[in-house]
């Protein structure tokens, strides 16, 4: 009954990281194990991302916000130096959107 009628916010300890440029969804599909071509826009996906020998490095939730922008939200952590690290000769922006996330 109550998860009809009340509802509580939560202030949780992650943060967003944008992701964009002409060579955003190349890189994406790269760094991640799955196919995110297909993820339309203001929609959200779980995502993995590995390392080069194929290790886990972080699951979180990647959004789509236009054609060249994504989100990747993720906890306390380096992932906008990750990203950079991996960039190689993919033209992408890492940017922190200064936003928080809130959680229902």
């Amino acid at each position: 009954m109550y998860l009809r009628q009340q509802a509580v916010l939560y202030d949780v300890p992650e943060r967003p990281v944008e992701i964009s440029g002409p060579d955003v969804l190349p890189f994406l599909e790269h760094i991640v194990v799955r196919k995110i071509s297909n993820l339309k826009q203001e929609r959200g996906r779980y995502a993995i991302a590995c390392t080069r020998r194929d290790g886990l490095f972080m699951d979180r939730v990647l959004f789509r916000l236009a054609d060249d922008s994504f989100c990747f939200v993720q906890l306390n952590g380096a992932l906008d130096t990750w990203l950079l690290a991996h960039k190689r000769d993919f033209d992408i922006h890492v940017a922190d959107p200064q936003s928080q996330v809130l959680q229902i």
